[in-house]
């Protein structure tokens, strides 16, 4: 029988060995040296010296798996995560209602992958939902989106694909974080009128998200009557799908302002 390469090695006790790339052709220009991972140099990998017999001579590159590169990871994801500047933790935030199960959601365990948080502004509900995104981030990617500014961005998108003449607009294309498959925050979904066209990209997102079952945070301050007035049957359908949706009203009290609603 052939003795398969890793039998080998294990036989004869081969051990790979790290090359020492010199100082001065590793180091990034203008970076200070307590910025960058002292194992790696901030390159993010090194290489595998391996002996001419291997086949993987003269050497593998490899990532480097120092500690230090874990806060770069979370700190790149919570760059492009769309979080505003006063941003919270769950540390920084007062408990409620809700904070239980947008802490669930965030890890992963919440019994079910959607949450609506809804209540009068100043109850928390964006709160919430940023500090969600923020632990998210700590793993894998995720998104906070303010639905109004979403929609802006993507009709004048739509507007200058019309100027150029491409007429095949796609939602995803225009605007991926919607449909992005990790934790996305869906912020103040009634806090805007809804034109034919907007309506039409809500039940988009609503739908794609509502079909692959993605974790998704959604906040309102809508009452039923209200929320029936200004939602296409369809989005309300969804949001009420008891399999897959919970549900939290926030308490009557303005956090910013001490007022009871």
């Amino acid at each position: 029988m052939t003795e398969s390469l890793g039998g080998i090695f294990k036989r004869i006790g081969y051990k790979a060995k790290a090359i020492i790339v010199p100082e001065q052709a590793r180091k990034a220009p203008g970076d200070p040296p307590a910025q960058r991972c002292p194992q790696c140099l901030g390159y993010g990998f090194q290489i595998i010296e391996r002996d001419k017999w291997h086949p993987d001579f003269p050497g593998t590159r490899v990532s480097c798996d120092n500690p230090y590169h874990q806060g770069e990871r979370v700190g790149g994801r919570l760059r492009v995560a769309g979080l505003p500047a006063n941003a919270k933790t769950f540390e920084e935030l007062e408990n409620n209602a809700g904070t239980a199960l947008a802490l669930a959601l965030a890890h992963g365990i919440a019994p079910k992958p959607w949450l609506i948080l809804t209540g009068p502004p100043g109850s928390g509900k964006s709160a919430l939902a940023i500090a969600a995104v923020m632990e998210r981030c700590k793993t894998t990617a995720a998104a906070y989106i303010v639905l109004r500014d979403a929609l802006e961005e993507l009709r004048a998108s739509y507007e200058r694909s019309k100027m150029e003449g491409i007429f095949n607009f796609e939602i995803a294309d225009s605007y991926p974080l919607l449909f992005s498959k990790g934790l996305v925050a869906i912020d103040d979904l009634g806090a805007l009128r809804l034109t034919d066209w907007a309506a039409e990209r809500v039940i988009d997102v609503i739908d794609f998200r509502w079909r692959n079952q993605l974790d998704t945070i959604i906040t309102h301050d809508m009452d039923g009557a209200r929320l029936r007035a200004t939602l296409d049957r369809r989005v309300l359908d969804r949001l009420e799908d008891q399999e897959i949706v919970l549900g939290m009203r926030l308490p009557e009290r303005s956090y910013r302002s001490g007022r009871a609603w």
